[in-house]
């Protein structure tokens, strides 16, 4: 069951200016890594921007702008306010497998299972605007974007001074503030800098009360405070610096559980004084970087470190035959990665870009125990070269790219991707079609993590990289102004899936490789209606149907048939200076399973969202 909550939110405006101030463009994060229009990708690319956000009520969590897409699914793990350990799945694949970038860099935890960064840690501090670019992109952006990218754009510098404020209240005991001020400092140089903190006391994620209401069992708690800032030098128009930091810390609460060795039964430490099972992680980012861009050339290089350090505090061990619950123990990851990057592009004529670049990264990560002390420290390096050629002509667009890359310890992987659309002559339809590969090489700590107690495992440096390749093809309509129409077939195959096999006779898990091949095959449908006839109304529309299997012909987890929704939103003005909304969203997810080999199933659910709100001015905006 779901617990109804309410939440309210006031947002105030400044502005130093009687003209509003426009944002100057940066380094664009796009799917084929430099700027094009939405209406002439090759590839399917998803654009969110935080206004699209407003008329959800303006949500808190980062997971939240991947919602209501098609071919995206959102999924909370062991529960709790921010859903635990949230899994966002593009077209049938977990995080795992999709490749975060933050302002043109990758970010991602060298200490998790597969490299991959919890949403539930990432502050959507000053975020703005998310590309997700959907299949197999390694050929651009290397090992783990073959579910896709989720590029992330930070606030900007604007030509003005500008300051926002907001307050959040809610179910729960939940309150969230933010501030953000940006503009210049001087003719040429700008700043940005953004800052949000959060508070709910949470609810249980195993009390049976539909509301909520933890009866007995412990409420899990989240606290989350986050900046984000960044300064630019522009000596001319076409040239930039910047330097840019960011990072956070994070406190969650979640139930704990721990196993019975005999009867390897999994129990939950129910009880109202579960105050064990909590994560706090703290992760900085420093950045610096330049580019230039002009009529015929661009160029830009970049260099970042970042570090994540993340404490769960956990039961340490088993249990016999339901003996008492064992004792707790701190478990430190400890990750540092340290990226950097340049490319390039010219157009030598006119519709032609031939652009190129280089990027490493350098890893390491350690996991330690308060009991047992370091149990691994290790490091890896990946560094790739790609090469690409777009071409642009009237009713034409075609991509080809082709990456190599070397990560230590399994030599070189060779990745790419072709893609194509063709317009209409009215440029009212768009019929586009891509072919991609990729791989993901074994994360540190599938190959040496190690952990000890309830739950035992141990690498395997003998894993292999997983290997896909993607098919997509669909048209985009666009019959009358304001109406937009998508539809897209794709089809993802992928062999020697890493998986956990448990051995039954030592008691301890380990990372495998699956043998044969695994596929996820489906269509996604999108549709979308602005200001229908004038009248106010605007209409969204998401439906996703897929198929998965694994190698042994079961479903993969967290992957329903049937999935999508509609949402209604009407606008009236009473006066000149006030809007008033509200905006109504039903969904339907299909069942799915929650583990491998169809485990734990989950039933279907419906689940309806209202939101309403009133903006007074340019300065005043509060939503329910």
């Amino acid at each position: 069951m779901y617990p109804r909550c309410l939440s309210l939110s006031l947002l105030a405006v400044a502005v130093g200016a009687v003209e509003t101030g426009t944002d100057t463009p940066t380094i664009i994060i796009t799917a084929d890594r430099h700027e094009s229009t939405l209406e002439r990708s090759a590839v399917s690319v998803a654009v969110v921007t935080r206004d699209d956000l407003h008329d959800r009520g303006s949500p808190t969590e980062t997971v939240d702008w991947f919602r209501e897409q098609p071919g995206i699914g959102v999924f909370a793990r062991y529960g709790g306010f921010d859903g635990g350990v949230p899994e966002v799945h593009i077209r049938g694949l977990d995080s795992t497998y999709t490749q975060v970038v933050i302002d043109g860099i990758p970010l991602s935890n060298p200490t998790s299972i597969g490299n991959d960064l919890s949403f539930g840690f990432l502050s959507p501090a000053g975020l703005q605007r998310m590309e997700i670019l959907k299949g197999p992109q390694s050929g651009l952006y290397g090992s783990r974007a073959v579910g896709g990218v989720a590029g992330m754009q930070t606030i900007r510098p604007t030509a003005h001074a500008e300051q926002q404020a907001s307050v959040t209240g809610g179910s729960f005991g939940t309150m969230a503030a933010s501030v953000q001020a940006t503009g210049p400092i001087t003719k040429d140089v700008g700043f940005a800098i953004a800052v949000e903190g959060l508070h709910s006391d949470g609810f249980s994620a195993t009390t049976p009360d539909p509301e909520g209401n933890p009866k007995g069992y412990e409420a899990d708690s989240l606290d989350r405070l986050s900046y984000n800032a960044r300064l630019e030098w522009r000596p001319s128009r076409e040239t930039l610096f910047y330097a840019a930091a960011m990072g956070g810390t994070v406190e969650q609460q979640f139930d704990d559980f721990y196993y019975d060795s005999f009867t390897f039964a999994t129990l939950l430490d129910e009880t109202a004084n579960d105050t064990v099972g909590k994560n706090t992680a703290f992760s900085n980012r420093f950045a610096v970087g330049a580019g230039h861009t002009d009529d015929t050339r661009d160029w830009a290089v970049d260099l970042a470190r970042t570090t994540i350090t993340t404490h769960n505090f956990t039961i340490a061990g088993p249990t016999y035959f339901g003996g008492p619950v064992p004792d707790p123990a701190t478990i430190a990851y400890r990750g540092d990665d340290v990226f950097t990057s340049a490319r390039f592009g010219i157009k030598p004529i006119a519709g032609l870009r031939i652009g190129g670049g280089v990027d490493g990264t350098w890893r390491h990560g350690s996991q330690d125990r308060s009991d047992l002390g370091l149990l691994w420290d290790d490091r890896e390096r990946s560094t790739g070269a790609w090469v690409q050629a777009d071409w642009s002509a009237t009713n034409v667009e075609t991509s080809a790219v082709t990456r190599i890359d070397n990560l230590s310890g399994f030599g070189n992987h060779v990745s790419g991707r072709l893609a194509g659309a063709v317009m209409t002559t009215d440029q009212t339809a768009k019929f586009h079609a891509s072919l991609g590969n990729g791989y993901r090489g074994p994360s540190l700590y599938e190959r040496f993590g190690s952990e000890r107690g309830g739950f035992t495992y141990q690498g395997n440096p003998d894993l292999e990289a997983e290997t896909f390749i993607g098919y997509e093809a669909g048209v985009d309509v666009r019959p009358a102004q304001g109406i937009a129409l998508t539809t897209t077939w794709f089809r993802t195959n992928f062999k020697n899936k890493m998986a956990y096999d448990f051995n039954p006779f030592t008691f301890v898990s380990s990372r495998t490789n699956s043998a044969g091949k695994s596929v996820v095959t489906g269509a996604e449908i999108g549709a979308e209606a602005i200001d229908i006839k004038h009248s106010g109304v605007d209409i969204a529309l998401d439906y996703t149907r897929q198929r998965s299997t694994d190698a042994s012909g079961n479903r993969l987890a967290y992957d329903p048939q049937d999935r999508g929704g509609i949402r209604v939103t009407a606008r009236q003005s009473p006066t000149n200076r006030t809007q008033t909304w509200e905006s109504i969203r039903f969904e339907r997810t299909g069942p799915y399973f929650s583990g491998a080999n169809e485990n734990g199933r989950v039933d279907g659910y419906n689940l309806l969202s209202a939101a309403a709100g009133v903006q007074l001015d340019r300065r005043w905006d509060l939503s329910v």
